[in-house]
């Protein structure tokens, strides 16, 4: 992998290339019927490279595709419905992931009400069982 990685930084892929390439991969997949898949793949890999730059974006994102999901329920497959959640474990895992410009630099101290929001879990817990 080192060795591929030196090798395109020696002699990178130009992009008429690239593009003939993209042009070439999409008469295809449109002209054997799958048009829907290329579209949903040209929308999905600048956003996830985008959220994984800065996973704040993705919560915008998240928060701007959830007023759809009955639309989703009504008319998608089942196997779409916990898109929710894969998002949401995307976004956590993305935060743990990131790069650090898109962190703090400073380090935060936990807020007043940690310790009585702690106590009401507990409490939620317990009264639970």
């Amino acid at each position: 992998m080192t060795a591929v990685r030196e090798e395109l930084r020696r002699n990178p892929i130009r992009s008429p290339w690239i593009f003939g390439c993209g042009v070439v991969l999409v008469a295809v997949a449109l002209l054997l019927g799958y048009g829907l898949i290329v579209l949903g793949v040209a929308i999905l890999i600048p956003t996830a490279v985008a959220v994984a730059q800065r996973p704040q974006r993705g919560v915008i994102i998240f928060a701007a595709l959830l007023p759809f999901d009955g639309i989703l329920h009504d008319l998608g497959p089942a196997w779409v419905i916990p898109w929710k959640q894969v998002v949401i474990l995307a976004l956590l895992l993305s935060t743990f992931f990131c790069p650090a410009s898109a962190r703090t630099q400073f380090r935060r101290q936990a807020p007043g009400w940690l310790l009585a929001f702690a106590a009401l879990v507990a409490l939620g817990v317990f009264s639970s069982l």
